[in-house]
């Protein structure tokens, strides 16, 4: 199941970026397509870095110091519950991290090597959902490098290939319509081979469905793709959609 369309394209700062809706399961299928469409030295994933945040650089740190985990865990510990939290900022707000430090002169040395360390690269990934497409090999345009499985993957992340005039497809693979595509299967086993279920499909739904729509305006949809943050919720309250119009 590939065939659902966010339809969220457009631009980010000038630049062009694409996006396709699909089960986790046959991604793998999508890009396939494409690579063997616009030729193989076309198409190319997207390199991901993952830096050294505070808890991890600290655990690293203390690693290579040769103290336990028990030691690093309760230090770590200490870092407040905050999003993004930085060293820094949790020697600002937290006095027993800084009383920790005062106390032990390895500790501190430890922190004071991380603060040096953090946010420096840690390992290179594979985007989630980026897929480059090019009208020359990409090489022409980037360098690349041999991911797992011997996939090829851009040496530049995200901002650096927009940056250069690459165009990002998006191409996510989500469990929501994986789901929806094992409950069709389902629905097709289960039904007589002359019913209306056996041969039921999504073009098929009836979009104007009062109750769901119901169900929507409500808030009340925790679970629901797209509708389940707070402020989706408190826009659909507010708005109360009755209707649905597909995209052309």
């Amino acid at each position: 199941m590939f065939a659902c369309t966010c339809g969220r394209h457009g631009q980010a700062n000038g630049r062009q970026r694409h996006s396709k809706c699909g089960s986790q399961e046959r991604r793998g299928e999508v890009i396939e397509y494409v690579s063997k469409k616009y030729g193989v030295e076309n198409v190319c994933q997207m390199i991901t870095f993952g830096k050294l945040q505070a808890r991890a650089v600290i655990k690293d740190v203390g690693r290579v110091f040769g103290l336990s985990f028990a030691t690093m865990d309760q230090i770590t510990k200490l870092l407040p519950d905050e999003l993004d939290i930085t060293i820094d900022r949790a020697l600002e707000i937290e006095p027993r991290l800084r009383e920790r430090m005062a106390s032990d002169a390895q500790i501190a040395q430890v922190i004071q090597y991380a603060r040096s360390l953090e946010g420096l690269y840690r390992n290179a990934g594979v985007h989630a959902a980026g897929v480059i497409i090019t009208e020359n090999p990409v090489v022409t345009y980037c360098p690349l490098y041999l991911g797992k499985d011997g996939a090829l993957v851009t040496q530049f992340d995200k901002e650096s290939a927009e940056a250069i005039g690459l165009i990002k497809f998006d191409f996510l693979g989500l469990k929501t319509l994986t789901v929806i595509d094992h409950a069709i299967q389902l629905i097709h086993q289960v039904a007589a081979s002359d019913s209306f279920d056996a041969q039921w499909t999504l073009d098929q739904m009836n979009y104007e469905d009062g109750p769901v729509f119901a169900l929507i305006s409500s808030g009340d949809t925790d679970g629901v793709f797209q509708v389940e943050s707070s402020g989706m919720k408190d826009l659909c309250t507010r708005i109360q959609p009755n209707f649905y119009t597909k995209n052309k």
